[in-house]
This record gives structure tokens, C-alpha cells and sequence, in this order.
């Protein structure tokens, strides 16, 4: 007969440890029984409860040593064919046990994990179901096989493949190794939906910490299935970062819009809140949006794509709206890292240069701020690695699809055009520039006849300054904060300095006829950067943001011509990120 031995770790669990016991005791298996209890050096009264329950096996720590250790000690001492992790919270429920054993009892598998993402949740934390889902997500990605609860507490395995693991985790990184490893040695695993209800006696033994320990473990496993990306990083990155902040917010995505009275209520003397409040708001009316919610009209209505997208990815539910805002800019900046890493490696080159894209501030601030620039800087990417495939069809629509998400990418297409031009590829120039900007004139047209005036001259900050990077020595002058000041500096660097040798390095190429597309808008954006206005700088943000197609420009640039100084040199865009939480966000 097949006997199920069933480990409860426990450290100070007073208050639930008896009933869970009894609970185990009085299930009705068709297999023999073994409950094993090891009590993880408790010091309330958890072990004097323990020890006056029969027919159980009491292993007793003499210090707190956790929970993978206990969970490797009741493994050395038990006898079954079939091992069960039971938690001593009472947040698992032993009338689940049955119909996890039944996988493994039929041969269909060898692990069982309980998913309570599967079944029913009644009282978990935000913080803690976001954390759970977010390291289900990474294992799912880094293992290739979809795991929708990781963490769970509930795992059921086949003696002789826990004996096989060799676990080392002492702690609550043990759910993860176990899993990961699982997943490395290829046993089969099957998620059965089990009933959790979060604890209501004791007190939660994790928190953030425990969560990002487990994150590093899955990210240090070794194995074949284990193949870390530059935009992998990336996207571990960027969704902590989210929750992090949504943490503090109570978890209000709107809290990432920035709405302000003046806009929301046409209140002359309100807030004036931040650039994401008028798309959240065409999202929402689309060509109905009231007019006193959005400062410039035509100007704000040319990016209609991330509005689109936000409909789309909503449902055009407006609660949901909020959450397809931060979806899609974190999408945005992860899909334009992963095209940048494929460009560097069909030019034979580190795909970990990408991450000088993917972890620049500017995207940060954007994603913080809900605003288009990573959805448009992603479609140019899109676009050049396209080109660079030989795809003219998707390289001209994605370029296109730029404009509608930020009018300045044209800057790109304007580098291609004149490339064309200067090479006298007259049919070329045609039918690239057609098909990319036909549907834009089309729509500033619309928008003419809509609000009294073309999208891109709507903003009077766009029209240049004369005197190069007197926006930005403006806005130091009018700076006193001691915190902000340190941080313009910091940024006026990132900016003067890659924007002077973006300068030099296109005029040369242009003095030795050098007309590649790369070479065109490498100039253009260097030249957009040093003539913007003192109005376009508003803020450290708009530092981060304003410089991001300087940046994408640039790196790409130095692929193309496969320059690796150049590329080592556009690393220095990782370095803002090491002062951006002195500024708070």
C-alpha cells in the first residue's frame, strides 16, 4: 500500500498548529498515513501543544533555522512513498490533499503544486498576490512552461524526486528552488486548483524581501532551460519597479496618470498635473473628450495610438483603463529592448549593449508618468531592425505607426528619406516615403479641420531656440532645490555631451559621403536636442524623456557601423538610474 507522509513546518504557529493537525488526522485517505511535524525552534508554546498530540512525529530545531530547512529535515525523517508540504497557518485547506495525491496516484505526473490562482483566494494582500503572480510570470518565461503559482505553499512530489534536488535554501527561497529545479531536471508538473484563505490567526512570516531573495535564486539557477535576456532583465526590472510604487499608492494605477484640477474639474486656478492626464482622458471620450480636459487639442490628439491601444488592451472598461496605461508601456519598453538585442546580434555584436536602451531613465519617467515616448521609440525599433531584415513592408509600417504615437519620430524617417535622396535612389525615396507618411499628413489634415490647426505646430514649445542648449542652461540657472540641481547636472551631461558627439560624428561621415539612413538621423536628433526650447524642459522628467530618441539614435548608430567604443560608451545612460530615487519619483 502506498503511504503518504505529510510535513508540517512550524515556527511559532500557537494559535492554528493543533487544528491543523486534527484537521490532517481526521482526513480520510485510501493510502496510510504519516504526519510529521518540525517544529522550526518556536518559542511560543507551539512545541508543548505539539507534543501532546498522538501518533505524530515530532522532530524538534533547536533554533529558528526556517523553513527549507525544516523542509529538508522532514524529508531526511520520512518514510512515504509520497510527500506532502502542508504550511501550519490553516491557510491551506487538508480537504484539498485528496485531489492533489490523484495526478500522482494515476501516473499522470510526477510533482503536484496546489495554485490558488486556479481555485479560489478569499483575503490575500495586494502586495503579496502582485508578488506571487510576478515570480510565477518570471519562472514561466525563464523555464518555458507556465507555472501560475510558484509560491504556493501546497506541493506534493514522489519521494525520491524531493531526495534528488538537493535543496540548499534554509529559508522561504525553498518554494522556488524546489520548483525551478523541478522544472531544470524535466519531471513532469501538473497545477491542480486548491481553496486559500489568507491567515486570520498569527501573523505572515513574508514579506518584499523574502520575495526579491526568491527573485535572485530564480535568476542565479543554472540549466539548460534557464536563458536570461537583456529584455528578460529588463522586464523583471520594470515590473518590480511598478509594484514597488503601486505598494505605496495603495495600488491605484491611477495614482501613475498625475490628473490635475485644472484639467479634470476646469478649474483655471488647479493643478496642472502631468502630460498622461490628456491621453487617459481621449482614452476615455476619444473624439468626445470635452475640450477644457486638454490643454492643446490637435497637438495632444496626434499621438491617437496610445489612446487606441488603451481601448484595446482595456476592454474599454474604465476601471481598467489605468492598469492598460502601465501594461503597455512596460510591453513598449520590453518589446524595444528585445528588437534592439536582435539588431546587435544579426550585426555580430553583445546584445547586452540593449540594456543602455532599456534601463535609461528616460524610460523610467515614463512608464512612472504614463506617456507615449517608450510605445514610439519601440516602434522605431521595430522598424530599423525590419529594415535591417530586409522587410521594407513592416519597416514602413511600423514607422508610420511612430508618428501616431509620437510626431517627432519623424525625425527617423526624414534620416531615411534624405539617405535615398543623397544616393539618387529617387524610386526608393517613393516608395518608402509614401506608405509611411500618406496616412500621417491624412490625419494632421483631420485634425486641422477638427481643431483650427495641424497637430505639430499645436504646442509654441516646439518652435527652437537660436542659441544651442539654452533651454537646458536655463532651467539650471532657475534651479535651487538641493536635491533636483545635483540631478539637472547629472542629466545636462547625459545630454550636451552625447549630443556634441553625435554632432561630430555625423558631420564626418557626411564630409567622407557616408549617406546611410543611420548616419541622417543620428544628426537630426542631435540637432533636436541642442535647439529645444526653455519650455520643453520642465523638469528632471522631461530630461529623461526628451533624450530618449538621442539615445535609441544613437545606439543604433553605433550598431550599424558596428562601432564598440561608441556602444560602450552609450552604457553611461544607465548610470541616472542610481539617482532617480533620491529624486522619489
Amino acid at each position: 500500500m502506498v503511504k503518504v507522509s505529510i510535513i508540517i513546518p512550524c515556527y511559532n504557529e500557537e494559535e492554528t498548529i493543533v487544528e491543523v493537525v486534527n484537521k490532517i488526522r481526521n482526513l480520510k485517505l485510501d493510502h496510510k498515513k504519516e504526519i510529521i511535524v518540525i517544529d522550526d525552534g518556536s518559542t511560543d508554546q507551539s512545541t508543548s501543544l505539539i507534543s501532546s498530540i498522538d501518533n505524530i512525529k515530532l522532530i524538534r530545531h533547536k533554533s529558528n533555522l526556517g523553513k527549507g530547512a525544516a523542509i529538508r529535515t522532514g524529508i531526511a525523517n520520512a518514510s512515504g512513498d509520497i510527500l506532502i508540504i502542508q504550511d501550519a497557518d490553516l491557510e491551506y485547506h487538508p480537504t484539498d490533499i485528496p485531489q492533489l495525491l490523484k495526478p500522482i496516484l494515476e501516473g499522470k505526473t510526477d510533482v503536484v503544486l496546489g495554485s490558488r490562482f486556479q481555485g479560489q483566494i478569499k483575503g490575500m494582500k495586494k502586495s503579496h498576490l502582485l508578488g506571487n503572480k510576478l515570480l510565477s510570470y518570471i519562472t514561466s518565461i525563464l523555464f518555458r512552461q507556465k507555472i501560475t503559482d510558484v509560491m504556493t505553499g501546497y506541493k506534493v512530489f514522489k519521494k525520491n524526486i524531493l531526495e534528488d534536488l538537493e535543496l540548499k535554501s534554509n529559508d522561504f527561497r525553498v518554494e522556488v528552488e524546489i520548483v525551478s529545479k523541478i522544472l531544470e531536471k524535466g519531471y513532469r508538473i501538473v497545477e491542480v486548483p486548491i481553496n486559500y484563505s489568507y491567515r486570520k490567526k498569527g501573523r505572515s512570516k513574508i514579506s518584499w524581501k523574502h520575495g526579491l531573495a526568491s527573485l535572485m535564486l530564480l535568476l542565479k539557477q543554472k540549466g539548460g532551460s534557464l536563458r536570461i535576456r537583456p529584455s528578460i532583465i529588463v522586464a523583471i526590472f520594470f515590473i518590480s519597479y511598478v509594484i514597488g510604487q503601486l505598494s505605496t499608492l495603495n495600488y491605484d494605477p491611477k495614482s501613475f496618470i498625475f490628473i490635475g484640477t485644472r484639467w479634470a474639474y476646469n478649474d483655471p486656478n488647479g493643478s496642472m498635473g502631468y502630460d498622461g492626464q490628456f491621453f487617459y482622458y481621449i482614452a476615455k471620450h476619444l473624439f468626445d473628450t470635452p475640450l477644457y480636459m486638454i490643454d492643446i487639442p490637435s497637438y495632444r490628439f496626434q499621438r491617437i495610438l496610445y489612446p487606441l491601444l488603451i481601448n484595446i488592451f482595456s476592454l474599454r472598461l474604465l476601471d481598467m483603463m489605468p492598469w492598460a496605461m502601465i501594461f503597455i508601456n512596460i510591453g513598449s519598453v520590453i518589446i524595444g529592448t528585445e528588437a534592439l538585442d536582435r539588431l546587435l546580434r544579426l550585426k555580430g555584436l553583445n546584445p547586452w549593449y540593449s540594456l543602455g536602451y532599456g534601463l535609461f531613465i528616460g524610460q523610467l519617467w515614463s512608464v512612472r508618468r504614463d506617456l507615449t515616448e517608450p510605445l514610439a521609440c519601440m516602434f522605431v525599433l521595430l522598424a530599423i531592425y525590419s529594415y535591417a531584415r530586409k522587410s521594407p513592408l513592416l519597416s514602413t509600417t511600423f514607422f508610420s505607426l511612430s508618428l501616431f504615437a509620437k510626431e517627432t519620430t519623424i525625425l527617423f524617417v526624414v534620416g531615411y528619406i534624405a539617405s535615398y535622396l543623397m544616393r539618387r535612389k529617387f524610386k526608393s525615396t517613393l516608395s518608402f516615403a509614401i506608405p509611411t507618411l500618406v496616412p500621417f499628413v491624412f490625419y494632421q489634415l483631420f485634425l486641422k479641420s477638427l481643431f483650427g490647426q495641424f497637430g505639430f505646430i499645436g504646442s509654441g514649445m516646439h518652435r527652437p531656440t537660436m542659441i544651442p542648449f539654452y533651454g537646458i542652461y536655463q532651467n539650471i540657472i532657475k534651479t535651487s532645490h538641493p536635491i533636483l540641481l545635483p540631478q539637472l547636472l547629472n542629466m545636462t551631461f547625459l545630454i550636451i555631451v552625447p549630443s556634441l558627439i553625435s554632432w561630430i560624428i555625423a558631420i564626418v561621415k557626411l564630409l567622407k559621403r557616408e549617406f546611410t539612413p543611420e548616419v541622417f538621423y543620428l544628426l537630426l536628433n542631435a540637432f533636436y536636442m541642442t535647439f529645444l526650447p526653455t519650455g520643453s524642459y520642465v523638469g528632471v522628467i522631461a530630461y529623461g524623456r526628451l533624450t530618449m530618441q538621442l539615445v535609441t539614435s544613437f545606439i543604433v548608430f553605433s550598431t550599424m557601423t558596428k562601432n564598440q567604443r561608441l556602444l560602450n560608451l552609450s552604457l553611461i545612460w544607465i548610470l541616472p538610474l542610481t539617482t532617480y530615487y533620491t529624486y522619489g519619483g
